[in-house]
């Protein structure tokens, strides 16, 4: 096999790994993050966003304050999002409305891929969905406590192990492809 087709297959598949990892992470994403209540579109008054827009990365990316009674500390990883609730409140329920909880774009970088699953600490109601590539994070009718999660998981952009085989299977047929024209004798003229 020529020189030039191992070089060539190994640079596709760095290509194709390099390509997936960068795909399936939010580090270093700008978002931008709102409270929206009582429908999506309308920003609650009464909320602020410290950081905002933020960088994801390492710890805490921003807190959004509601009424100055709670707070969530919004912390985005590579494939996930857990917002904690903090409240000076004893018992606390969410207003029941067509929308209530934080919304988060993405303004430069990859964007949210698809939700694998969500959760709360409280099964209480959520319902987490991508709204024209918005994240809508919506808890209307929720009671909750100081402490409670929500936890968000993305789906990974990585693929299954069968994928990989079938490419690298498809990678080693050009490969002996290229090797087989190269043994054939050319075919000589007069």
């Amino acid at each position: 096999m020529s020189t030039f087709v191992r070089l060539l297959f190994l640079s596709s598949l760095l290509l194709l790994s390099s390509n997936l990892a960068r795909a399936s992470s939010l580090i270093g994403d700008q978002i931008s993050a709102s409270y929206q209540y009582p429908s999506l579109g309308t920003n609650y008054p009464q909320s602020t966003v410290t950081v905002n827009p933020f960088t994801v990365g390492p710890g805490t990316d921003t807190v959004i304050n509601i009424e100055g009674e709670t707070s969530l500390s919004i912390d985005f990883s590579a494939d996930s999002l857990s917002i904690t609730l903090n409240t000076i409140l004893p018992s606390p329920t969410w207003n029941s409305a067509s929308q209530n909880g934080p919304v988060f774009d993405v303004l430069s970088g990859n964007p949210f891929p698809a939700i694998q699953s969500f959760s709360t600490t409280n099964n209480g109601p959520l319902n987490v969905f991508l709204n024209s590539g918005e994240l809508v994070v919506d808890w209307a009718g929720m009671s909750y406590k100081d402490g409670d999660r929500v936890f968000v998981q993305f789906a990974s952009a990585v693929p299954e192990p069968s994928t990989w085989a079938m490419m690298l299977l498809g990678f080693a047929g050009v490969s002996f492809m290229a090797y087989r024209r190269k043994s054939k004798p050319a075919l000589m003229t007069a």
